[in-house]
């Protein structure tokens, strides 16, 4: 357990604490309203859990394909993909602002942690000229890396007010949402026996291409790692 010490407060002030207590609370009421619509709805609303798993594997895409395969209605698969979203944003939002450089010292998120704010980074200088369009652009672009989370670190970065950043990121996280919800729901109508199949090349191709990804850039964030330590003890040493 961490102890509160005048960095950590400073650090979570006024408006991250009332982001992470949001998005506690948004996550308990959803839990809530889940277990009652699976309780009300068994088939298939009792397996709303693998829609969370799927869109933490394979975010929006993996999220709505499972949703179609498991016969949810279009617009609760659109609600809750949505949703997800939001909560990871409110959730996660805040110590990686305020307590990145702490928590860039855990072995198990720590290069996570990394990897997120390089991406950020990378990112920065294209999407600064074009502002909030250029950062809900941004959002709804189709791929792992460029969700809300992402988003608003890289609004975060660029100086943005946290409620415009909040607002064009959730923008951009509910037009990407429909249209994945869109393109996968017209797919099933035309062949379902087509469908079936090119869904899932379109899934297993996000998975492995996130994998990818997120494997070559922890390597990359590991080496970054490995290479300032030495140059750190030296000047420990040289002190």
């Amino acid at each position: 357990m961490t102890e509160d010490t005048p960095q950590n407060i400073q650090a979570f002030d006024p408006t991250l604490r009332f982001i992470g207590r949001s998005g506690q609370f948004v996550l308990t009421c959803t839990i809530i309203l889940f277990a009652a619509i699976g309780a009300i709805w068994p088939e298939p609303y009792a397996n709303v859990w693998k829609l969370v798993l799927a869109h933490l594997v394979g975010g929006r895409p993996g999220n709505v394909l499972a949703g179609i395969e498991m016969g949810f209605h279009p617009l609760f698969i659109y609600f809750q993909c949505c949703l997800q979203d939001v909560i990871i944003l409110l959730l996660f939002y805040p110590p990686l602002v305020a307590g990145y450089r702490r928590a860039v010292e855990w072995r198990v998120l720590g290069p996570t942690l990394v990897s997120i704010r390089a991406h950020a980074d990378r990112h920065k200088s294209k999407i600064e000229p074009y502002g909030v369009a250029g950062l809900m652009v941004f959002v709804i672009f189709p791929f792992w890396s460029t969700g809300a989370l992402v988003g608003a670190v890289v609004g975060y970065l660029l100086g943005m007010r946290i409620g415009v950043t909040f607002g064009a990121v959730l923008a951009g996280n509910f037009v990407a949402a429909g249209i994945w919800v869109f393109l996968f729901e017209r797919m099933s109508r035309i062949s379902g026996h087509l469908t079936t199949g090119l869904l899932i090349v379109i899934f297993g191709g996000v998975i492995i291409g996130a994998l990818i990804t997120q494997l070559r850039r922890l390597i990359k964030t590991r080496r970054k790692i490995s290479r300032a330590q030495p140059t750190n003890e030296e000047n420990e040493s040289s002190e």
